[in-house]
């Protein structure tokens, strides 16, 4: 609604508010706000798209030619794959495939690339594999779109990414992050403990109870 009446307020035309839906909950349709006080009522109704009822018709995804495709795709399989590593592994690598296969200029690859890379993390020794694997499919292709230097990027763009996210949570939920327990943070480097930690951050009730959680589960690793 905020933004709705803003943008009109800047610019005085007419407008059109519309929403996609990217959760994992099929009944979950939000399509208007509405508020009224002592007979004053506002209303703003909007269409809703969501992303899950296009997987129904996958094989339809397949055959889109949009680039937008492809992240609905890895977004969806993202969703679907949270608690099972290997079959997000084979995922990954099927529209991996696909991206290549879809005759986009390789600017466009990279980008998506990038994206699908940063949806669809996976446990350092799973994506050591994968990158194994993309290595050998581009050269039996011919097709050596993505550069070492650009792999190396990647990887410390995802570890980058994730850390920010969950230094975002602690500062919104917790105020303050103290340079002891940045420090352990920084040194994990498994992306899927990194997006874990981001769910306990955001339900542990105080900073001293995720600094404790953080800490029995660095005890635990082996040395």
């Amino acid at each position: 609604m905020v933004y709705h009446y803003r943008i009109f307020d800047r610019y005085r035309r007419d407008l059109a508010s519309l929403a996609v839906l990217a959760d994992g909950r099929p009944s979950w349709r939000p399509d208007r706000y509405e508020a009224e006080l002592w007979g004053c009522r506002r209303l703003l109704m909007w269409p809703v798209a969501k992303l899950l009822d296009l997987g129904a018709d996958w094989e339809r995804l397949e055959r889109d030619p949009n680039p937008f495709a492809v992240l609905i795709m890895a977004h969806l399989k993202t969703q679907a794959t949270r608690r099972d590593p290997d079959a997000r592994y084979h995922w990954k690598l099927h529209l991996v495939r696909a991206l290549y296969q879809r005759g986009y200029p390789r600017r466009d690859v990279v980008r998506l690339f990038k994206v699908m890379d940063w949806l669809m993390a996976l446990p350092r020794e799973l994506e050591d594999s994968r990158w194994q694997e993309v290595e050998s499919f581009e050269q039996k292709q011919k097709m050596p779109y993505i550069t070492a230097v650009e792999r190396i990027g990647m990887k410390r763009g995802l570890h980058e990414g994730l850390l920010r996210a969950l230094r975002a949570t602690l500062r919104r939920r917790l105020q303050t992050v103290p340079e002891s327990l940045e420090a352990r943070l920084t040194g994990i480097a498994d992306p899927d403990t990194l997006d874990w930690l981001n769910v306990q951050a955001g339900e542990s009730p105080d900073l001293e109870a995720f600094t404790r959680l953080v800490e029995e589960m660095s005890s635990s690793q082996p040395a």
